[in-house]
């Protein structure tokens, strides 16, 4: 009886630690994507309004010459969601 039981903590935490170590795992994975993957659509910079402007006409540009209607009109696209961050 009493090996029974200790064998049913063993795999208690064993399950224990499986859980905790997923659950560590998803963590540094979303801190990974966040730092590296998140990273490319451009922050907004509010405090410098030249700069803002610029970005916004030379991306409004590139929109017009390099993007297919398709993609001009999706609102999950890279550079549509970079003006979106922007406030464009």
């Amino acid at each position: 009886m009493v090996s029974a039981l200790s064998l049913h903590q063993k795999q208690k935490a064993t399950l224990w630690f499986s859980v905790r170590f997923i659950i560590t795992l998803a963590h540094q994975q979303e801190l990974y994507l966040r730092k590296r993957v998140y990273s490319f659509v451009l922050v907004a910079r509010p405090a410098k309004k030249k700069r803002r402007l610029a970005f916004c006409r030379r991306m409004r540009g590139m929109k017009r010459k390099l993007t297919s209607a398709k993609t001009a009109r999706d609102p999950d696209s890279r550079i549509n969601k970079a003006l979106r961050k922007w406030r464009c």
